[in-house]
């Protein structure tokens, strides 16, 4: 070459950038894409609690740690030696790709459901989870040693833009289009293509090492620091409380619009992507982060939200309201800590370091939500936690960055608001729990008990419990979060009286008081007449449907959460009181169903009544095409199909249409308004029957509404595919 000429591009060393550039890309994706996915395999099996997801956020941070620290130690071995192991662990993860998980270990309704969940995510997701956790930090540490002088945190922002992707795309592309299993295999078919371009980045770098590292020990001290400052403790302390705070208030608020909404991915995708959204922000450049604004921001997303929780203990304010204030704090608070996080960020000598502090901060969040605050906490106070915490720590930041002379200034105003804070949020705290006589919290959530006094009923509420109407009432409430789940009087023979949701002229009292088999019964037109009713029930809630029962029915109730069975027992007496024979099976209502139908066959339902839900909303899984197809085959020929759909947010009726459609069911709709003269609260029945004696029976048919279902839309939810936005109101 001539002296003078212009050099050629190098081409290599663009496409290496690329192909780091792609493989972070495509294993951030996929990182969490599998997450919805694999919750969604495992949420029904679980009784679609909201701790499902919760639980599964534990694991994946846990795997996170473990994938960071294995970056962390490899970094730290010869270029070969790297290659080597990566390729080594890809081609086991490649190997070991089953994530549908097997049927064989759903639960029989004894074991710990969270020990479940971590051992069914370990042995069919764990060592693929491990290769694509350690993808971001370990190629980036590849990144910075073959491209001395380039920052590798930009490759972080792109890896947050990639797990942002795999986060929206699945509610709104994948969801809405391919079943679950479809899911699944696509998934495993992009796995098996990043495992292919990673090992190749492996390849490259072990090639490429020997010369860089000849190469940066040639360059000057002035060009690339030896030594970067090593961080000091205090400021390890700090990346792990700012990386705790926001995983605290990231989980908190899932929970919290969960639980009374619905279970379903777009609920746990939200609060994710938009804590996803603060990462990408900071991390792609420190200007993007205006601590003034951003602050204040936070302090009135806090206030918003401390608004918003006091206002819920006397209405519901909707759940946009909802959904969006609590959005609004969490992007705003996670934007105040992930950009403090930035401006004390190491050099990237010390970026693994930095990287597993991180994970450890967010795993230390999961743990607190998901394993410590459900025995320390009687309520949902980790949200109430989550923010204090990130208010002490933006304190602190602010504090360590002012001059000197306006230091204690700053720690005496910041000390005096956060005592406000807390003050405010015990308070509330308070008034959620005030007075009641039970409270119990575990993984299935939080349930209260309270009693107070109704006031007078008309006469139509106390019709057959020949009690008084006026004066002192007291009543009995259960709580799931913020819903009422039955209720109970507890004087004298009004306590026996059905109430609530199931009270007279509801359309479970319509379906029990005019049962064919009943009215044969009574009539004398039966073959036998010592048989009654054979009643199952899915949701146990305060048993109040056992006070329909007569003398001669057989009433089983299916009930998950044994804190309901428990509470039941001790405060609320329709079980004991029944004059039906009375049991109550432990478990999920599908699985249990499934299993019994294999030992012992059908039970021959007369009624089967699907009475379950968490917080507001039945578990999706129930409501699903083999659901119903299950339950069908445990009735009775001619049998009745009773589901409760009251609800705030979600109009089942398309759904309920849809399965009336597929099984050639009638569908009545009976509405019942709210009276509090009569103590009764607003409900929706559907009953679904081929009987011909039910369906013409007028005194049931005037209550219902077929013009409800003219024109109505059906559709048609299966186990690999349902979409909760088809049915919101």
């Amino acid at each position: 070459m001539k002296l003078g000429t212009p050099r050629k591009p190098q081409p290599t060393r663009l496409s290496a950038i690329a192909l780091y550039a792609a493989t972070i890309f495509l294993g951030s994706f996929l990182l969490f894409q599998i997450q919805p996915v694999i919750a969604r395999f495992i949420l029904p099996w679980f009784g679609g609690s909201p701790a499902v997801w919760t639980t599964c956020m534990v694991f994946f941070q846990a795997l996170l740690i473990l994938g960071y620290g294995y970056a962390h130690l490899l970094g730290n071995a010869a270029p070969k030696t790297q290659c080597i192991m990566h390729l080594g662990l890809l081609m086991i993860s490649v190997v070991m790709l089953e994530i549908q998980p097997d049927g064989a270990l759903k639960p029989t309704g004894t074991e710990s459901p969270i020990a479940s969940i971590l051992f069914l995510l370990a042995t069919h997701i764990g060592i693929p989870y491990l290769a694509l956790s350690s993808t971001s930090p370990l190629l980036q540490h590849w990144f910075a040693q073959t491209h001395p002088g380039r920052s590798p945190y930009r490759l972080f922002v792109l890896s947050n833009l990639g797990s942002l992707l795999g986060l929206l795309t699945y509610p709104f592309l994948v969801e809405p289009l391919l079943t679950l299993r479809v899911q699944a295999s696509a998934w495993q078919v992009g796995y098996v293509v990043y495992a292919v371009v990673c090992g190749i980045c492996a390849v490259r770098y072990s090639r490429a090492g020997r010369t860089t590292a000849s190469t940066q020990e040639q360059r000057s001290s002035t060009a690339l620091p030896r030594s970067p400052q090593r961080p000091t403790w205090q400021q390890k302390l700090l990346w792990l409380g700012l990386a705790t705070a926001p995983s605290i208030m990231l989980l908190a608020v899932t929970n919290q619009i969960s639980q009374d909404i619905a279970v379903v991915p777009f609920l746990w995708i939200l609060p994710l992507s938009l804590y996803l959204i603060s990462f990408i922000i900071c991390f792609d450049r420190e200007a993007w982060y205006k601590r003034q604004f951003w602050v204040s921001l936070a302090l009135f997303g806090i206030a918003a939200v401390v608004g918003l929780l006091h206002y819920l203990l006397e209405q519901d304010p909707g759940m946009l309201a909802q959904i969006s204030i609590y959005s609004f704090c969490l992007f705003s608070c996670c934007m105040v800590c992930h950009g403090e996080l930035v401006r004390i960020k190491p050099a990237p000598h010390y970026l693994t370091g930095f990287y597993l502090t991180v994970a450890v901060g967010g795993a230390c969040g999961g743990v607190f939500v998901s394993l410590i605050a459900p025995h320390i906490f009687q309520g949902l106070w980790e949200l109430h936690t989550g923010l204090i915490l990130a208010f002490l720590l933006v304190g602190i930041c602010l504090v360590r960055t002012k001059a000197r002379p306006r230091r204690i200034a700053w720690q005496i105003a910041w000390g005096l608001a956060a005592i406000l804070l807390t003050a405010v949020l015990f308070q509330h705290a308070r008034d959620v729990h005030f007075n009641p006589l039970a409270s119990s919290r575990n993984f299935y959530g939080v349930l209260r008990i309270y009693e107070e006094d109704f006031g007078p009923l008309d006469s139509m509420a106390a019709h057959d419990s020949g009690t008084r109407v006026h004066g002192t009432n007291p009543i009995r409430s259960m709580y799931y979060g913020e819903i009422m789940h039955g209720n109970q009087f507890t004087a004298g023979q009004l306590s026996k009286t059905p109430i609530s949701y199931y009270a007279r002229n509801s359309g479970i009292d319509l379906a029990l008081r005019f049962h064919p088999h009943r009215q044969q019964r009574a009539t004398g037109r039966t073959t036998n007449n010592a048989s009654g009713l054979h009643v199952g029930v899915i949701g146990l809630g305060t048993g109040t449907i056992a006070a329909h029962g007569r003398p001669g029915d057989v009433i089983r109730f299916y009930e998950i959460n044994t804190d309901v069975i428990q509470l039941n027992k001790k405060y609320f007496t329709y079980l004991s009181d029944s004059p039906a024979e009375i049991s109550v099976i432990i478990g999920d209502a599908r699985i249990q169903l499934e299993q019994e139908l294999i030992k012992s066959g059908p039970h021959q339902f007369d009624l089967l009544v699907l009475d379950a839900f968490t917080g507001g909303a039945v578990p999706i899984h129930l409501l699903t095409r083999e659901a119903f197809g299950l339950y069908l085959k445990h009735l009775k020929p001619n049998g009745i199909l009773a589901l409760h759909i009251t609800n705030r947010y979600l109009d089942l009726s398309p759904v309920v249409k849809g399965l009336a459609i597929e099984f050639q069911q009638t569908p009545l709709l009976i509405t019942s308004p709210q009276d509090l003269g009569q103590a009764r609260e607003e409900s929706d029945w559907v009953l679904l029957t081929d009987n011909p004696t039910l369906l013409h029976d007028r005194r049931i048919t005037l209550r219902s509404s077929p013009a409800h279902w003219e024109g109505q839309k059906s559709i048609l939810w299966t186990d690999d595919f349902s979409n909760l936005f088809q049915v919101l109101r």
